[in-house]
C-alpha cells in the first residue's frame, strides 16, 4: 500500500489499530461527540449525492484540504457470523467493496510535527466516487484531532451524520406533502 510506504519514512500519521470494542450504529443511539468508529458507519450508509457535495466543497474554499488519492481498492470480502453454538464463524457470503484512502497535508502544530494524514472511505459494491468523498469528508470531521479550526459545514460532526441519511431526508421532506 502507498500509505504503507508513506508511513515507513515517518511521512504520515500511524495508523494505530483500536483494541477497543467499536461502537455500533444499528444498536445504539448517537450521543455527540462519537467515535470515528460510528462517523465511518454513519458515512457508509450516507448518501452518495450529499457525501459528494461535502467533499467537493472541502476542495472549493470550505475545509481546507488539498488531498490526492493515496489508495483505492476494490475487491471481495467475506461475510462471517459467529454462531455461538459452534463456537467459530461460518462464512455466509461474499460482498464486493471500495475502499479509498486520501491522504492530505498538515501543516504542524504546536505538538505535532507537519506531515500527511489520512482520510478513509469504505462502502459496499463497486463505487469509487462514493469512496473518495466519503475518505475527504472523513478527514474533514477529523479536524478536531489535529487541532485545526472547524470552519466548514463537512467539518461540523453533528450537522454530517444528522443529514447523510437519504432514507431519514427522504422521509421527512417527502411528508411536506402530506396533510397536516
Amino acid at each position: 500500500r502507498v500509505t504503507d510506504l508513506l508511513d515507513g519514512q515517518g511521512l504520515i500519521e500511524a495508523d494505530v489499530p483500536s483494541d477497543d470494542e467499536p461502537g455500533d450504529l444499528t444498536r445504539e443511539a448517537i450521543a455527540y461527540p462519537v467515535g470515528r468508529e460510528i462517523r465511518l458507519q454513519a458515512l457508509t450508509r450516507g448518501d452518495e449525492g450529499f457525501l459528494l457535495a461535502l467533499g467537493y466543497s472541502t476542495q472549493r474554499g470550505y475545509g481546507r484540504t488539498h488531498p490526492f488519492v493515496g489508495e483505492i481498492r476494490i475487491g471481495m470480502v467475506d461475510v462471517e457470523v459467529n454462531v455461538p453454538e459452534l463456537g467459530f464463524a461460518v462464512c455466509i457470503g461474499a460482498i464486493r467493496v471500495t475502499e479509498c484512502q486520501m491522504v492530505s497535508q498538515f501543516k504542524g502544530s504546536a505538538d505535532t510535527p507537519p506531515r500527511f494524514t489520512r482520510g478513509y472511505g469504505l462502502v459496499f459494491g463497486q463505487s469509487e466516487r462514493k469512496a473518495m468523498a466519503m475518505s475527504l469528508v472523513d478527514r474533514a470531521m477529523r479536524a478536531d484531532e489535529f487541532n485545526e479550526q472547524r470552519l466548514a459545514p463537512a467539518q461540523d460532526e453533528e450537522f454530517v451524520l444528522e443529514h447523510c441519511d437519504n432514507v431519514q431526508a427522504t422521509g421527512f421532506v417527502e411528508h411536506l406533502k402530506l396533510p397536516h
